[in-house]
């Protein structure tokens, strides 16, 4: 029997992330900032709500992960309010990359900062801090035991609660012939330009030939809809199913993708995971773009693809592709 896991890349992450194809990230950063990020790429960004989303993606997709052995855990809190001496420390070690640290480059950075008189540099807490953050400029991966606590409680909930435990079951607890991927990488086209996806859970139902795709989200809040459209996920479902439909297609034309699921869950609400389904028709409107309630007509991954292939057979990657068409025109509505 052919399994979907045989049409899927195997290659590591870093090894995923390193090809040049186009992602659901690049389409959310070209329609924001424009033809700019061709040329750019994509800005790294590392905060303590994207480790918190990575460690639970990994404790419900990786076999035996311990989040130890990729993290330094600490239960230091870095001050990064820059109201104090020592927060205004920690704010310059971590803005200028600083990875040594002893007394006499503190007291640089004291008359760099023009305190009028130095703070205890003697002071534990103070080195604790320097510590971390010497840490993470080096390049190690950072996560407080508060956080880790949280991730592995958030796991927890997937796995047990009544609405979202079937989604976490391994294959062997299925009675059908079932095949989950995680972390499934798959490279494929759309109107010729290279695109990529790596979606965190492909579930497999061979016997009812019925295949669900879903993504893993954490966020601060319990209102997911609003992190839906601020983080444009309504780009990754289309964008992860135009992939997994490039593989029904060729390989299993019987077969039937069902929407597309994301599995929410909160900060606010680490006890309660839910499940939020787009429809076909919905991924197909977040697909070709839409006016939404407000008059205003929102792209669609379509839009961008071929906005995209524009730019680049243009070689234009400072105004957009509309300024250019409309010769600088853009008309107000009311």
């Amino acid at each position: 029997m052919k399994r979907f896991r045989d049409f899927t890349e195997n290659i590591t992450e870093e090894e995923y992330r390193a090809s040049k194809r186009i992602s659901y990230s690049f389409l959310k950063e070209f329609s924001e900032k424009g033809p700019s990020v061709i040329i750019d790429g994509i800005p790294e960004i590392s905060t303590k709500y994207l480790t918190l989303g990575s460690v639970v993606d990994k404790l419900l997709t990786e076999p035996n992960y311990d989040p130890t052995k990729e993290y330094y855990v600490t239960d230091v809190v870095l001050d990064l309010s820059k109201s104090t001496h020592s927060s205004k420390i920690i704010g310059y070690l971590i803005d200028n990359k600083i990875i040594d640290v002893d007394f006499d480059i503190l007291r640089e950075i004291c008359s760099t900062l023009g305190f009028k008189r130095l703070p205890d540099l003697k002071d534990s807490n103070l080195w604790k801090q320097i510590n971390v953050v010497t840490r993470q400029n080096k390049g190690e991966q950072i996560i407080t035991s508060n956080e880790l606590e949280l991730a592995y409680k958030m796991a927890d909930s997937f796995k047990n609660h009544k609405f979202t435990k079937e989604i976490f079951l391994e294959e062997d607890d299925y009675f059908e012939d079932v095949e989950i991927l995680n972390q499934a990488k798959i490279f494929f086209k759309l109107y010729g330009v290279e695109c990529k996806v790596m979606s965190d859970k492909i579930i497999i139902n061979h016997d009812k030939k019925i295949i669900t795709p879903i993504d893993i989200k954490t966020g601060s809040f319990f209102n997911f809809l609003s992190n839906f459209y601020k983080y444009k996920y309504y780009l990754q479902a289309p964008m992860y199913h135009a992939a997994i439909q490039s593989v029904v297609v060729k390989e299993f034309p019987d077969y039937k993708v069902d929407g597309f699921s994301f599995a929410y869950i909160s900060r606010e609400r680490p006890d309660l995971p839910l499940l939020y389904k787009l429809s076909d028709k919905e991924i197909e409107k977040a697909f070709v773009g839409w006016t939404n309630s407000y008059g205003t007509y929102q792209k669609g991954v379509q839009d961008l693809i071929r906005d995209y292939s524009w730019h680049i057979e243009n070689d234009e990657y400072t105004l957009s592709r509309d300024l250019v068409e409309n010769n600088g025109v853009t008309n107000i509505i009311l």
